[in-house]
């Protein structure tokens, strides 16, 4: 009796698992065991495996959110600095305390070229012609006039006259008192008058920051004027007017 039951009770379970195959394998096949970490397959999701299932397969692209940190995906990270490829590294400015480096010494120009600077402004020095007339007075009655020296149609040098009887005053020379002083075209005519005298003297000074020789121009010993020439000495430069 006992062995009736238990035949019985095989039977149904092996029944049970029969349909429940059946029901199974009529829905499309028994389920495939898959690793859900593993690369997915040729040709995407496998048959049977989709929805949900944290094993299923997607050719999709990324899902939105956002993107992990140092760019989005599939950017190369920049090299490291000081490899090769890498941007230059600016160079950190000095500490506090810390001196700047100091420029470049400058060579100065051979002192062969004073003589071509000389022989430069005596054959300038002939063809001076005289420019317009530049007349102050000052608060105390000093009047001030200078007459700009031409060359070529630009200024090379400039003299300071005396405004009472139109000769040239030296360097440095502060200006005259007069009440009566000289005409426009009086003073232009006394300065034309005493160009030819006009010497040049045998010596010249180095200007590192003009980067010229400094010839000075002398009228009956006294020192009047400057001639600039190139540290080259070829050419004659002009001034800058105040």
């Amino acid at each position: 009796m006992d062995k009736v039951r238990v035949l019985t009770v095989l039977f149904l379970v092996g029944a049970f698992l029969v349909g429940a195959l059946s029901v199974v394998w009529a829905q499309g096949g028994p389920p495939v065991m898959t690793n859900p970490w593993s690369p997915p397959p040729p040709g995407g999701v496998p048959p049977g495996r989709a929805g949900n299932d944290p094993g299923a397969y997607s050719v999709s692209g990324p899902k939105e959110g956002p993107p992990p940190p140092g760019g989005p995906p599939g950017d190369v990270p920049p090299p490291p600095p000081g490899s090769p490829g890498a941007p230059p590294v600016p160079p950190a400015p000095p500490g506090p305390g810390v001196p700047p480096e100091p420029p470049a010494r400058r060579e100065g120009p051979s002192l062969a070229y004073v003589q071509a600077a000389l022989a430069t402004a005596r054959a300038v020095v002939p063809c001076l012609s005289v420019g317009d007339v530049w007349m102050t007075r000052g608060p105390l009655g000093e009047v001030d006039v200078q007459v700009p020296l031409e060359y070529e149609q630009t200024i090379v040098a400039i003299l300071h006259i005396n405004p009472t009887n139109g000769q040239p005053l030296p360097l440095g020379y502060p200006p005259l008192e007069s009440s009566e002083p000289l005409g426009i075209e009086a003073l232009q005519a006394r300065v034309a008058g005493f160009l030819p005298e006009l010497q040049v003297l045998g010596g010249a000074e180095y200007r590192a920051p003009e980067r010229a020789w400094l010839v000075p121009v002398a009228w009956r010993g006294v020192l009047v004027a400057h001639l600039r020439v190139s540290e080259d000495g070829t050419t004659v430069m002009g001034w800058r007017v105040r």
